[in-house]
């Protein structure tokens, strides 16, 4: 982690970033001769990186978005520049949580998780802090890493086996909209878009995957072919961190490479539950 970056949501520190491009662009706003930098973390999207969901509330904002309930919400980023003892703290109001990618997990590694958020705000206010000793120190975070989680298919028996986890992006469109009476435009969310499910696992486990890729195929307009599932994310103590649910899945392909079987599966749907692993 960066702890010299700290974001902050709902007026409560939730943790250090390891990285956002804020802290590129807030220095800027204050030299009055670019004029538009203070507007450049408005219009557009602003991503951060950060590990173990970013706590609890950040899993919520993602919950929320993932289940089109598209809840607005005020972030604080802090960047400390250490050598002045000095910082500029951004608030940015009334922000729609643009995109969340999940990090790919694999059951041989230990590495600790990182996931990337993106962000657009509706407006944003700076101020230069004088002196960092009386900044709140946020709570420290619980790592997790990225073999630990379980994968669930309903009906496929070596769903349990999987060793490899794609990525997994949910995307919400964002649009602008100008009110009557030359107000301050004001942004809305639109669809959210959902990426497809790929997965790896040792292809002598594989059959049931293979079987139903093959009833797929013979009956492509079945919808009752199509199945829900689940991934389970867990803490260095296996409690669940958050769960994602999948909504009729379905098989693309299914290829073997090497000792594994990759299975590509689109999803009309996820949903995002937040548990007690933090």
């Amino acid at each position: 982690m960066n702890p010299s970056i700290i974001l902050g949501m709902d007026q409560r520190a939730i943790g250090p970033l390891l990285s956002t491009d804020a802290d590129a662009v807030i220095p800027r706003a204050f030299n009055p001769t670019l004029r538009d930098a203070r507007q450049a973390l408005v219009l557009g999207e602003s991503k951060i990186l950060c590990g173990a969901f970013g706590g609890s509330n950040v899993v919520r904002w993602i919950e929320h978005t993932a289940n089109r309930q598209f809840n607005r919400r005020d972030l604080t980023i802090t960047v400390i520049n250490k050598l002045r003892n000095t910082a500029i703290e951004a608030s940015l109001y009334d922000c729609l949580l643009t995109g969340a990618t999940f990090p790919a997990l694999n059951k041989a590694s230990t590495a600790d998780a990182v996931m990337s958020l993106s962000f657009q705000a509706q407006r944003l206010t700076t101020r230069p802090i004088g002196g960092t000793e009386g900044l709140p120190l946020p709570p420290q975070l619980k790592p997790w890493r990225i073999c630990e989680f379980e994968f669930e298919i309903d009906g496929i028996v070596g769903a349990s086996s999987v060793q490899r986890v794609e990525p997994l992006t949910i995307k919400q469109g964002v649009k602008t909209v100008s009110p009557p009476g030359n107000r301050t435009p004001e942004i809305e969310p639109t669809r959210i878009e959902d990426s497809n499910v790929i997965v790896s696992l040792p292809f002598q486990s594989g059959k049931s995957f293979l079987d139903w890729s093959a009833a797929v195929t013979a009956k492509p307009n079945d919808y009752q072919n199509e199945k829900s599932g689940r991934l389970k994310y867990l803490a260095r103590d296996k409690s669940v961190v958050a769960i994602v649910e999948f909504r009729a899945l379905g098989p693309i392909a299914a290829t073997k490479s090497g000792d594994l079987l990759r299975v590509e599966m689109y999803c009309a749907g996820m949903t995002v539950q937040a548990q007690g692993g933090f």
